[in-house]
């Protein structure tokens, strides 16, 4: 890893496709605590997914970005890519209420490795408890990727939430899209949502879904799924 240990308040520059580089070679990687962590392999998201994040971001020209579920930052870091690249400003917001115990803090640290904390803020709670917030306080994302707890029950209320911060003409992703609980929560809002269309990608195992209007159902509206 291209980071210090023990250099956790001030780690050495590098840029997004160095630090995707070491994470994809499973590199142990720089923690909070300013030791090095390894990584469980299995909890990534594919480099075409990544890419996928770059390409929303640059077409809908993001300036907020919003992802539930930080774990080691892998997302985080094509967000943050992304930023770079565009050369627009932006902020992205990551929740994740585990990142400081199971994670070791890897993933709000790669915001500091890319010298890019002041665009990069951690909400370490429940998405259920920092969604609502975020929407009192008047947030609106172009870009959300729901890649947390993914059970049906969390994911569709995670999907609700999102809606509610959700810009005109955003986009909502979710990941691991081979999962039963997600492609039902998919065949829901397909079924039932109107005001979000579909988006076919080559990544299959993503879910896009842009927001084309508002959400005009009758009180009592509801399409099997």
């Amino acid at each position: 890893m291209m980071g210090t240990a023990g250099s956790g308040d001030n780690p050495s520059p590098i840029t997004p496709r160095q630090l995707l580089d070491s994470m994809y070679g499973n590199e142990p990687q720089l923690g909070s605590d300013g030791q090095l962590h390894a990584m469980d392999p299995a909890t990534r998201i594919p480099r075409d997914e990544g890419a996928l994040l770059v390409q929303l971001h640059t077409t809908l020209k993001a300036q907020s970005t919003v992802e539930i579920g930080l774990g080691y930052g892998f997302s985080t870091v094509f967000f943050l890519m992304a930023m770079q690249e565009s050369g627009s400003g932006g902020h992205h917001i990551a929740i994740d209420p585990s990142q400081h115990g199971y994670y070791h803090g890897i993933g709000a640290t790669h915001a500091q490795l890319l010298r890019m904390q002041d665009r990069f803020t951690l909400i370490e709670e429940e998405s259920a408890v920092a969604l609502p917030r975020l929407a009192a306080a008047g947030l609106q994302a172009h870009l959300i990727l729901v890649d947390g707890q993914h059970r049906f029950d969390n994911v569709l209320v995670d999907f609700f939430l999102a809606d509610a911060i959700c810009a005109p003409n955003g986009a909502i992703v979710f990941d691991d899209a081979w999962l039963p609980s997600i492609q039902k929560v998919v065949r829901f809002i397909r079924n039932n949502r109107r005001d979000y269309r579909y988006a076919a990608t080559d990544v299959q195992i993503a879910a896009v879904f842009h927001k084309v209007g508002s959400d005009d159902r009758p009180w009592n509206h509801y399409v099997d799924f």
